[in-house]
């Protein structure tokens, strides 16, 4: 982007941002005011200097009621106050509406992560009573990869969320994700001693008592952005 463009750039959003202000809505109806008030002028002129004070009292002062001039200037005063308004509605609805494409894209996003790091996760908790297989050290390796994918995200995006909570919530679904992770890299180096004396099954059942809290907590975490998207 050259200089000419980006001053530009920077002009327009100056100006948009100047139009957004509620001090613009304010100046439209000025305008119509200061309209009306020149257009109506001419009869009430007419009544206070002709009718009241030359024909009923004799009193002439001289005064010249202004003509069609006045009912042409006061018209498009309020032609342009109406033409402003519109320009503000049409301005603050533009950009009422790319701020909530905006965050629907995030949220999107994160949501997508959320999804594949709770499934990645979930999957592993069915590995524990097998034999070691590649596949064991496949998917923790793919639940650790989507765990760092996620993290990463929430992090670079913190700034964005319209929820402190959400991020904290997001923070404590990838600390019990770890806690899970961990577990089952214990378990594949248990699986591979020829003679282990560890209770698989009793790391099955702590595995899915894991799991179900991180499913808890991805229901939170959906119900958050649920309520965020509904403006409560």
């Amino acid at each position: 982007m050259n200089k000419t463009t980006e001053i530009w750039n920077i002009t327009v959003e100056a100006v948009l941002r100047f139009l957004r202000r509620p001090f613009s809505n304010f100046v439209t109806r000025i305008l119509l005011f200061s309209g009306a008030a020149v257009f109506i002028s001419p009869p009430i002129e007419d009544l206070i200097f002709n009718a009241v004070l030359r024909d009923w009292l004799g009193i002439d002062l001289g005064i010249e009621v202004p003509g069609t001039e006045a009912y042409a200037f006061g018209t498009a005063l309020m032609l342009i106050g109406a033409i402003h308004n519109i320009v503000f509605v049409y301005l603050m609805s533009a950009h009422d509406l790319a701020q909530k494409k905006t965050k629907n894209l995030v949220y999107k996003e994160m949501w997508i992560r959320i999804d594949t790091l709770v499934d990645d996760i979930a999957r592993l908790g069915n590995l524990y009573l097998t034999v070691y297989a590649d596949r064991d050290d496949e998917m923790v390796t793919k639940a650790e990869s989507s765990y760092l994918n996620y993290v990463t995200f929430l992090r670079e995006n913190r700034p964005f969320f319209f929820s402190e909570k959400l991020y904290k919530y997001g923070m404590d679904l990838a600390e019990l994700s770890v806690l899970e992770m961990r577990a089952f890299r214990a378990c594949i180096s248990e699986k591979n001693k020829p003679n282990s004396s560890w209770d698989f099954n009793l790391a099955q059942k702590t595995a899915n008592v894991q799991i179900e809290l991180i499913l808890n907590k991805y229901d939170v975490l959906c119900q958050e952005i649920r309520q965020i998207q509904l403006g409560i």
